[in-house]
C-alpha cells in the first residue's frame, strides 16, 4: 500500500495580487517507508536549523538551503513526486471557472499494480 500527500501552492484567485500560477503537487510513499520518510525529514530538518515539527517552507528557504533540500528528497525513500503547475491566466482565458478543479482534473491518477509498482493513468 502507499501513501499519498497532496498540498497545493498559490491562490485560487484572479486579481491583480493573485499568484500567476496554481500548483497541486503529490508525494506517494509506500506504507514500510513511512518511518524512514519521517526520519530523513527530521535530518533534513535539523540541517536546515529548523526545530523539530517545524514547517518548512520551500520559499522561505535559501538558494543553497533549497539545492540541499532537493538533493536530500530525491535521494530519499519517497516512491513519486508528481506535480500540476497551472498558468491561471491562460486558464481563465479558456474559460475555466474553477481553478482547484481544474488543477486536480488534469492530476495524474495511479493504479497498484499486483507487484506492487505504480501505473500512472492520464485523467484527460
Amino acid at each position: 500500500m502507499f501513501r499519498v500527500y497532496i498540498d497545493e501552492a498559490g491562490d485560487r484567485g484572479h486579481h491583480l495580487a493573485s499568484s500567476k500560477h496554481f500548483v497541486v503537487s503529490a508525494v506517494i510513499v509506500r506504507d514500510r517507508d513511512e518511518p524512514t520518510l519521517r526520519q530523513e525529514l527530521a535530518a533534513l530538518r535539523a540541517a536546515l536549523g529548523r526545530q523539530a515539527g517545524h514547517v518548512v517552507h520551500f520559499r522561505k528557504l535559501t538558494h543553497a538551503q533549497k539545492i540541499k533540500a532537493c538533493r536530500d528528497v530525491a535521494g530519499s525513500c519517497v516512491a513519486t513526486i508528481m506535480n500540476v503547475i497551472v498558468c491561471k491566466s491562460k486558464l481563465y482565458r479558456r474559460g475555466a471557472a474553477n481553478v482547484t478543479s481544474y488543477g486536480l482534473k488534469v492530476f495524474p491518477t495511479t493504479e497498484c499494480q499486483a507487484d506492487g509498482s505504480l501505473a500512472f493513468l492520464t485523467a484527460l
